[in-house]
């Protein structure tokens, strides 16, 4: 099986990537179409081509963000041999930020003041690691996680039971071995 991963920003780019530089998901590196973890929201021409590449239907889509509500567009070209049951949408909660607000302990904080505040802002105000605030730049996300993998995977998990799927819709825990 081959999978082509999309993710909505380049903050699940690297959460993606930590998880399968640890072998931390239940595909590798080598089941990634192009062997990479793109940052697209829709099929862009390369993506496409690299579909074509494969002129297989044994290959899933999997789209991971916070905002899944637009449909994956299929190019004619491609709709004979991808259909909707190979789109995987893979939700990360509210927010990636999330991660960051369970790490910390402050989901209870959090819950009396979500009606009025976004994660990302939260974290923004709440989130501090090695001196410095957290400002949604890859680079944080990074620096937080790829020293504590295993924060990551038990952080995964507890926004796993939290959140409330849709139908055919997935939390990144369901794609952890």
């Amino acid at each position: 099986m081959k999978y082509l991963v999309m993710c909505e920003g380049p903050n699940e780019v690297v959460i993606m990537e930590l998880l399968l530089n640890n072998n931390l998901l239940k595909f590798d590196k080598n089941d990634l179409i192009g062997l990479e973890v793109y940052h697209a929201r829709q099929l862009v021409p390369y993506l496409i081509s690299q579909i074509m590449l494969y002129n297989s239907s044994n290959f899933k889509i999997i789209r991971i963000g916070d905002k899944l509500s637009d449909n994956l567009k299929i190019p004619s070209k491609l709709k004979h041999i991808l259909n909707k049951n190979q789109i995987i949408d893979c939700h990360t909660h509210s927010e990636l930020e999330m991660l960051l607000i369970v790490n910390n302990n402050l989901f209870d904080k959090y819950n009396k003041v979500k009606s009025k505040i976004k994660a990302k802002d939260f974290a923004k105000e709440n989130i501090v690691y090695n001196g410095k605030k957290y400002d949604n730049s890859s680079q944080f996300w990074y620096d937080y996680y790829s020293f504590n993998i295993h924060s990551l995977v038990k952080d995964i998990k507890k926004c796993g039971k939290i959140g409330k799927k849709k139908k055919k819709e997935i939390f990144l825990k369901d794609l952890l071995k």
